[in-house]
């Protein structure tokens, strides 16, 4: 069987997340029971040797508070999101920067990690890949418009300061 020949893969990350999936979703013809404590151990170790796909795992994991926290899911969430991010893993910086922009409210950080997303090669070849892209080009554009209102309202404001804005009343 594959469990046995992955259990002997010390060292190897791809056989220690296959490990974690195998225990996340439960698999009987292999011998393994769903136990999110299990797979939670194998996707750490994983993620320890730089297996994005496991960070990414555990960060869904912690989002929908599956596991024990220290903090806020997100929090944990984000925290393996940009660790997968930075590896170049595009569904990882598609979440990242959504978590950024909606629960932190960080749009500069968030468009960031859009743009990386939309600017990852792999992004094409993902499942989600054109729904990522649209989705980030979409928020990207609202950034900039954003950005562009905002820069000409302090345009205004410096040549029509607010104190005097009543005075032609």
């Amino acid at each position: 069987m594959a469990v046995p020949l992955l259990r002997r893969s010390t060292g190897s990350p791809r056989a220690a997340y296959y490990l974690g999936v195998l225990y996340h979703q439960g698999c009987p013809e292999a011998g393994t029971a769903r136990s999110l404590d299990e797979a939670a151990r194998h996707y750490r170790a994983a993620a320890r040797l730089g297996e994005p796909e496991a960070m990414l795992a555990l960060g869904e994991l912690y989002l929908e508070r599956l596991l024990p926290l220290t903090r806020t899911p997100a929090e944990h969430a984000l925290e393996h999101f940009l660790a997968a991010a930075e590896r170049g893993h595009p569904y990882a910086q598609y979440r990242a920067a959504e978590l950024c922009r909606t629960l932190y409210q960080d749009t500069g950080r968030a468009a960031a990690l859009y743009r990386s997303c939309v600017d990852n090669p792999m992004t094409g070849r993902h499942p989600l890949g054109s729904m990522m892209t649209l989705q980030s080009q979409a928020h990207l554009r609202e950034e900039a418009a954003t950005r562009t209102a905002r820069a000409a309202q302090q345009r205004r404001d410096a040549v029509n300061a607010v104190e005097r804005r009543g005075d032609f009343i």
